[in-house]
């Protein structure tokens, strides 16, 4: 019988998969050409996954959604400060499904550097709340 993990360590997973989401971001910035696409659907997941990590944390299973937005208003009342990462929610939210699809959406490499760097700051401040390896 398989062993059932704590929501310390559930929680642990999805800060881990995150940060898998965030280094492949960072990778492929060296792949040329640029696949900015693919870059920023993997940033988006990572903040996705850092937020639903503080919910897991908290004991709540965490809802079938991409919107960063919405994940951020379940998890404001465990953490503070959150205006301070609410910018980062809305430039990021644009990249969870239309960069699958071509011609979905224009990304410049200015807002690529962006999401990599609004992916870090998300990840950065989730791993506050949540228990730490």
């Amino acid at each position: 019988m398989a062993e059932t993990m704590t929501d310390a360590e559930a929680a642990l997973e999805w800060q881990r998969f995150a940060e898998m989401d965030l280094n492949s971001a960072e990778f492929l910035l060296k792949m040329r050409p640029i696949p900015i696409e693919v870059i920023c659907f993997h940033c988006q997941q990572s903040a996705e996954k850092s937020l639903k990590s503080i919910l897991v944390f908290r004991s709540i299973f965490p809802p079938k959604t991409h919107d960063l937005q919405e994940l951020m208003k379940l998890c404001a009342p465990y953490l503070t400060e959150t205006e301070s990462v609410a910018a980062q929610c809305r430039h990021l939210n644009q990249y969870s499904v239309r960069p699958r699809y071509p011609q979905e959406i224009d990304i410049t490499e200015a807002k690529l550097r962006q999401a990599v760097t609004d992916a870090k700051t998300m990840f950065d401040y989730t791993k506050r709340f949540c228990p730490s390896r």
